[in-house]
């Protein structure tokens, strides 16, 4: 096996140091001028010396023109759905500039600099000798280059702050950079722009984004690369004359379809897309009717239904941003014909602080599941999340 080349060495040493650079003296004063001349400067130039060191250097990908337009398409349907999904969830405005002047800054800033970016990951992962160690550090590189070091430490100031972190937004970066190195050395640079661009296209041209919880936008950064790899991996495998008829079949990409949509069934039902959706218990406040550790299964209700609620149902409301599952034990006509409700745990000796108004309600508990909650609890336990007074069972 050839040993890697001087140049490759010098390309990877130049983006160490450089990603090293911005995450340690990343100050206050080079923040404004980091996105618009620092970052693009680095980039063409580290661009301008690949394409020099490797001028000689050409790489041959069956299936490359399929390959990319094959990407292209599962991006475009990717951004429907996306932009589809705010119909459910509601929009909120761009975060980008939408000046015209605005709109050059970011795409300058952000858009033409990816171009740059995955040609030299293209240059390091297809001049590395294929050893497995340096696409691994190629993959490694991109992840550190990816990642905001400005306040990086603010996002672990809790357990729950880092928890959100760390799966909405360094886990789908890890994910990303792991697919754009296949893809470099399966397809070509070319599907890496053709998964990118895109994207990034779209989030800084249009004025509205769905209004997704953080949750549901790391499915989706995490779904994505899954489907565009067995996508790929399958056109490669089929390319290949000496596999059998049988492992083809096997990795028909067609064949995760209902694995796929059983995962978003399941995704939207805990995150309450559905009419009912589980939560899991903290407290025993409500014992020995409903333990912690317990799920409960709650029906959305409606305003009209809210009303219909009577003494005895359980329900679930909203205090101050804490969820509450209490029993009514009264219901309180107002003269504006609204209804308060005084709630109480059945482990507790005396009603809640305050009655519930109709907006408080979120929903009607219809059945539990015993036990199954309990990863969830140990989760809001390592965390450390204050738990209101009213949930506090004897």
């Amino acid at each position: 096996m050839t040993k890697i080349s001087l140049r490759t060495i010098l390309i990877y040493l130049i983006a160490i140091l450089y990603t090293v650079f911005v995450s340690i003296l990343f100050i206050d004063d080079i923040v404004s001028s980091y996105n618009l001349l620092i970052n693009p400067i680095f980039w063409i130039a580290l661009f301008g010396l690949s394409l020099y060191l490797f001028k000689d250097s050409k790489t041959r990908i069956k299936l490359k023109k399929d390959k990319v337009q094959t990407i292209f398409i599962i991006i475009l349907m990717y951004l429907i759905f996306y932009f589809l999904s705010g119909l459910f969830f509601g929009y909120s405005r761009s975060p980008y500039a939408h000046s015209i002047i605005g709109i050059i800054k970011n795409l300058w800033s952000f858009v033409i600099i990816i171009f740059f970016q995955e040609y030299v990951r293209h240059i390091l992962a297809n001049n590395c000798s294929k050893r497995k160690l340096f696409y691994v550090l190629t993959t490694i590189l991109f992840i550190l280059i990816e990642i905001n070091f400005y306040n990086f430490e603010n996002n672990f100031v809790s357990g729950e702050s880092g928890f959100k972190y760390i799966s909405s937004i360094l886990l789908p970066i890890i994910v990303r950079n792991i697919l754009f190195t296949y893809l470099t050395l399966e397809c070509g640079f070319e599907a890496v722009l053709a998964y990118r661009m895109p994207i990034m296209f779209a989030n800084i041209i249009l004025p509205i984004f769905p209004d997704l919880n953080w949750f549901i936008i790391a499915l989706y950064e995490l779904v994505l690369p899954f489907v565009c790899f067995i996508v790929i991996n399958y056109m490669h495998t089929k390319k290949q004359e000496r596999i059998s008829r049988r492992r083809i079949r096997k990795q028909n990409p067609i064949k995760n379809v209902p694995f796929i949509l059983v995962l978003f069934l399941f995704v939207g039902f805990v995150a309450g897309f559905f009419k009912y959706m589980p939560i899991a218990v903290m407290s025993n406040s409500m014992s020995n009717v409903i333990n912690r550790g317990d799920m409960v299964v709650v029906e959305k209700l409606s305003k009209k239904e809210v009303k219909n609620l009577k003494k005895q149902d359980i329900i679930e409301y909203n205090l101050d941003g804490d969820v509450i599952i209490h029993r009514i034990i009264e219901v309180q006509k107002q003269k504006d014909g609204s209804v308060r409700f005084i709630t109480m745990g059945d482990n507790n000796t005396a009603p809640d602080n305050k009655p519930v108004k109709q907006d408080q309600v979120m929903g009607k508990v219809k059945f539990k599941v015993s036990y199954i909650g309990y990863p969830v609890v140990y989760l809001n336990d390592f965390f450390q999340k204050t738990k209101p007074d009213v949930e506090m069972g004897k």
